[in-house]
């Protein structure tokens, strides 16, 4: 099932730990295919955040799962993680 938010068709959401803390994680494609979004709630505190990624960051997120999945998502977000709303 796919939804979308503010032009960006939500693909894929996974609940994921980011540093240990459990997150809501919606992985979406603007409409015409040319950027891909992070949507990223923080389930503790309800901070949200989003990170931009590649195409090619894209087609391993659809192959990626657990501990990987959560590896790559943390690249994306690294400036999120480093801030106080994390």
């Amino acid at each position: 099932m796919s939804f979308v938010v503010h032009g960006y068709k939500i693909y894929r959401t996974e609940n994921i730990l980011l540093k240990g803390v459990p997150h809501t994680v919606r992985f979406s494609v603007r409409d015409d295919g040319d950027e891909h979004i992070l949507f990223v709630i923080n389930d503790m505190n309800g901070n949200r955040a989003k990170g931009k990624y590649s195409k090619e960051q894209a087609k391993d997120f659809k192959k990626l799962k657990g501990d990987n999945l959560e590896a790559k998502v943390q690249e994306v977000m690294i400036d999120y993680i480093q801030t106080e709303m994390f």
